[in-house]
């Protein structure tokens, strides 16, 4: 940086930020002159501006949710989601014979469970007024809970016990939406 004989600072980068800063304060200046000839078109833009500023921050919300943020769940970072891809698959990626030697063959370094695709149906409640409801189900591992580190609000979870002997005693685990909308957090 050098001065000339005026004192004047001649550095380049300054000359280009002042004319830059100078060129922004003249377009201010000239769109405030247009808005109070128009106010109409004013508030119109202004709108439209607030309205995209509104939807780009609503996108940017979603992805850090659906891809950006971990999972709450323990060890979030070493999932992985195996899949078979089969052109004649009748729809079920792997039958539970297929699972339950994968799992046995993997115990030493991983923890393997199983979730099937989110399915919609049909559930008749004992005690109800014997109306079905219809409610998003998914099939799960007994040991999907614990490979996740999740636990239960109220009651239990599955458990490896409950993979012992296939459809010998069903159990479900609910959502603590579902519980609180369905039977409205009763503890019975």
């Amino acid at each position: 940086m050098s001065f000339d004989d005026r004192g004047d600072l001649r550095d380049p980068a300054t000359t280009r930020l002042l004319t830059w800063i100078d060129s922004v304060r003249q377009d201010v200046a000239f769109g405030l002159r247009l808005l109070r000839r128009s106010p109409i078109i004013g508030i119109a833009s202004v709108l439209s501006l607030a309205l995209a500023v509104g939807a780009c921050l609503a996108v940017a919300n979603i992805v850090d949710a659906v891809f950006l943020r971990k999972l709450p769940v323990r060890n979030s970072e070493s999932l992985f989601q195996v899949v078979r891809n089969d052109l004649h698959s009748t729809g079920e990626v792997f039958s539970y014979p297929v699972f339950s030697t994968l799992r046995d063959h993997s115990r030493a370094t991983a923890d393997l469970f199983l979730a099937t695709f989110v399915r919609i149906g049909w559930v008749r409640w004992d005690g109800g007024d014997g109306s079905e409801e219809r409610v998003e189900f998914q099939y799960i591992s007994g040991n999907f809970f614990e490979a996740l580190g999740a636990g239960a609000t109220l009651g239990r979870v599955l458990t490896k016990n409950d993979d012992k002997i296939p459809g010998a005693h069903p159990v479900a685990v609910i959502s603590e939406n579902y519980w609180a909308r369905r039977f409205g957090r009763s503890r019975g």
